[in-house]
């Protein structure tokens, strides 16, 4: 085992100690820590390294040393010596850490910024100033003034309340019923709070109908409008069955089979007038016509034939135009004039 003069050393003041009844505590250290200066119950015992007597009982070891203005490491150590002993304790600083003085100037600075909020008639600062002045954070304690400030807010808390119930918040006027029933912020007052209980069961009513009757002009806005679609749906769709209408009546004739055939003969001429030794368009045509006499007579038979259905097919196309237009109760509209071929305030004329 080595043996070193410090130890020797801290051997001769153990048995000095013992032999006056005493005990001692060795405070060892090392690197940073050097230095750092050690109280034992309170009472300054020097920079570590350092020895002290004790008495024997419980001690209360602590040590700090600063690392810059505002922030020290510190050690804290309970230990129970006994009489005639002698004891070492070697320190194990904490990380740095906020001074005492420079916490108590931080949180004198804090209280200052909540008081002035308070001042200004912040609710929440309110309470928390009460807070302040329970705890002693940044003041100095003070009951008086601590229940001071919750009456404040208290009291701005209930003015802000019977605002929003006269203006109609049913939660509101529930919550002063609750205040004049327990006396909070108000003097009690059971005819007040049966006053507002009963304003509150009102309100609530009237809002329930009032959503009710705005649901109703909802579902009513939703189905006027798909009436309006399905009513603008139904009138493009005549107005289109009426423009094809229009244009069968347009394009209806008695003759048709007859006209396409003079017509084809005027195109045959037309084709072939620029041949050489061609005669005369007029010669042309008349000796196409009169050149197929069977054929001619056999078209204007074929129209003769079908001039009833003709006329029937005419008489339906007439009594569509004028059924669609009374159907949508609107004989002098677009539609009706466009099927009948009729002008603004004119009837249409019966099949």
């Amino acid at each position: 085992m080595r043996f070193s003069p410090g130890l020797a050393l801290f051997m001769v003041l153990t048995m000095s100690f013992s032999a006056h009844a005493g005990s001692v505590v060795r405070i060892v250290c090392e690197d940073e820590d050097l230095g750092s200066e050690v109280f034992i119950n309170d009472r300054f015992a020097g920079e570590c390294p350092v020895d002290a007597q004790v008495a024997a009982g419980t001690a209360v070891i602590r040590a700090r040393k600063r690392v810059s203005q505002e922030y020290e490491k510190v050690f804290e150590k309970r230990m129970r010596i006994g009489e005639g002993t002698a004891q070492r304790v070697e320190l194990v600083m904490s990380e740095p850490r906020m001074t005492a003085e420079a916490k108590a100037v931080k949180e004198t600075a804090a209280a200052a910024a909540i008081l002035k909020q308070a001042e200004a008639g912040d609710v929440a600062a309110m309470g928390k100033a009460a807070e302040l002045y329970d705890s002693g954070r940044g003041v100095a304690k003070d009951p008086v003034a601590a229940s001071m400030w919750r009456f404040k807010a208290e009291k701005t808390r209930m003015r802000a309340e019977l605002s929003a119930a006269e203006a109609g918040d049913v939660k509101a006027m529930n919550g002063m019923a609750d205040r004049y029933e327990q006396g909070v912020g108000v003097d009690k007052d059971p005819v007040l709070a049966g006053a507002w209980r009963q304003r509150a069961v009102l309100k609530q009513k009237q809002d329930e109908e009032a959503r009710r009757q705005a649901q109703a002009r909802a579902v009513e806005a939703k189905r006027q409008a798909a009436a309006r679609a399905e009513a603008e749906e139904r009138e493009r769709a005549a107005r289109e069955a009426a423009e094809s209408n229009r244009r069968k009546l347009e394009e209806f004739s008695f003759f048709r089979t007859t006209k396409d055939f003079f017509k084809g003969v005027n195109e045959k001429v037309i084709q072939n007038k620029t041949a050489p030794g061609d005669p005369p368009l007029a010669s042309n045509l008349t000796t196409l016509t009169l050149g197929g006499p069977g054929a001619t007579v056999l078209v204007l038979f074929s129209d003769t034939v079908g001039a009833p259905s003709a006329t029937t097919e005419l008489i339906k196309l007439k009594r569509e135009a004028a059924l669609r237009a009374a159907a949508w109760a609107k004989p002098d509209s677009m539609i009706a004039k466009a099927a009948g071929g009729q002008k603004a305030g004119q009837p249409l004329s019966a099949p």
